[in-house]
């Protein structure tokens, strides 16, 4: 019988030997294509369930107190890059390597970092793992013991990070406010000075402010990322503006009607994206006083109906409309459906679809769409761009939600949903 250690050893030889043969094939000979691994029938062999029999196997030694037979399977190669292949593997959960991790980094943390700060500065290709970020997830097991005088190295740059956890952000919001407590715990400490993108540090401390439907921010990272979106300059180079000035931004917006020059339409989209920044950033006081003034159905309206405006440029402004009209906003929706513009956001995030998102959560536990209530163009926008990782969960399940109360039947093109719903069963696991 093989021994347990012989035998994990085995599973490294047969994993670097593949990873070889990959590396090594003459340039003029088509190179084996990794995601093959995956398929049992390759030649090289399953690698999903070698890297995890081995993986599983390391843990099963720590249970048992074998940690010297750990040590030896380890002392064969470089430490840092096996981190670094535990925390790229497209195939294993968190639960699966934690130990050995921990294993490796133990009283070595500040060492560790050390090592891997190129590691983190540069994550192509790294996707969530059963909706974990497996690098995120690697940083925050390394605070417990992290001294309290701790500082990142200088060399440890997270604006790779922070693009991960926003490019993901809906397939992993469930972890959302544990990622914003390690991540604000690494820019308190060192981390926002080495940071070499600070509008990505802006729209993660952004996120950390929203609510969503399985994302309820902690108070104590709320306060955090607000005292960084107030504090630092750099974030927040202007102060909040006068009463006077919120007015005369959105009276640009309202103004906006029925005008057609790109100038005209430049200045309107740029009005619209510091509206939505100074809501953001909380500074909506004079923003929500100016919005009191204004006809928010008609605000709404432009908002919807601007093909130059992405979903994501309104949210925060949305979010102050919704609360100053609710109920006008629900009666507006089935006349805003049927004017939309028929060249659709080339980024596939129209605003009719943050809006309708936005809305859910004010809608009665009973509510049925009224018979006007007709989502077909909306579909037809929506399908005529590439699901985007970033909105694609959010906003089929908020059009399914308006089906279910139904809008199926309100639909004057029946054959817009089709392609939807068939693109939602092949998506709906992956995206």
């Amino acid at each position: 019988m093989v021994e347990p250690v012989e035998s994990f050893r085995l599973r490294v030889f047969a994993a670097t030997a593949t990873a070889k043969k990959i590396r090594s094939a003459p340039s003029g000979r088509q190179k084996p294509n990794p995601t093959g691994l995956l398929n049992p029938t390759y030649g090289l062999g399953n690698r999903y369930f070698l890297f995890r029999s081995a993986a599983i196997e390391c843990g099963s030694l720590l249970e048992d107190g074998r940690s010297d037979d750990v040590t030896r399977i380890l002392s064969f190669g470089d430490q840092s890059s096996v981190l670094r292949s535990l925390l790229r593997n497209p195939y294993i959960p968190w639960d699966f390597i934690k130990d050995i991790v921990g294993f490796i980094t133990q009283g070595h943390e500040a060492r560790v970092l050390n090592e891997m700060a190129g590691f983190f500065s540069n994550l192509p290709g790294i996707r969530p793992v059963r909706q974990e970020l497996l690098v995120i997830e690697f940083l925050g097991s390394l605070i417990p013991t992290l001294p309290s005088t701790f500082s990142v190295p200088g060399s440890f740059e997270l604006s790779s990070v922070l693009n991960l956890i926003l490019s993901h952000e809906s397939d992993i919001e469930g972890k959302l406010p544990h990622y914003a407590h390690t991540l604000l715990y690494f820019l308190d400490h060192g981390g926002f000075e080495t940071l070499s993108s600070f509008d990505l540090a802006h729209d993660f401390f952004r996120l950390c402010l929203t609510p969503s439907a399985n994302n309820f921010p902690s108070k104590n990272n709320q306060d955090r990322a607000r005292a960084y979106l107030d504090q630092h300059g750099a974030l927040n180079a202007l102060p909040g503006p006068s009463e006077k000035e919120s007015q005369n931004l959105l009276g640009v917006i309202v103004r906006y009607q029925g005008m057609t020059s790109d100038d005209v339409v430049d200045t309107v989209v740029d009005a619209i994206k510091e509206c939505d920044s100074i809501c953001w950033t909380g500074r909506g006081i004079e923003m929500k006083v100016a919005l009191s003034q204004i006809d928010h159905i008609s605000l709404l309206g432009i908002l919807c109906q601007n093909p130059r405006i992405s979903g994501r440029h309104i949210l925060a402004l949305l979010a102050l409309i919704l609360k100053g009209d609710v109920i006008g906003c629900m009666h507006a929706a089935p006349v805003l459906l049927s004017n939309l513009p028929w060249v659709g956001q080339p980024d596939g995030d129209p605003p009719i679809l943050a809006f309708l998102a936005s809305l859910i959560p004010f809608l009665p536990s009973n509510y049925v769409v009224p018979p006007e209530f007709d989502l077909s163009q909306t579909l037809t926008l929506f399908m005529r761009n590439d699901p985007d990782r970033q909105t694609w969960r959010k906003y089929s399940d908020a059009l399914i939600q308006y089906l279910d109360r139904g809008a199926l039947e309100t639909l004057s093109n029946k054959d817009s949903v089709q392609g939807f719903l068939h693109l939602c069963i092949g998506l709906y696991n992956t995206i």
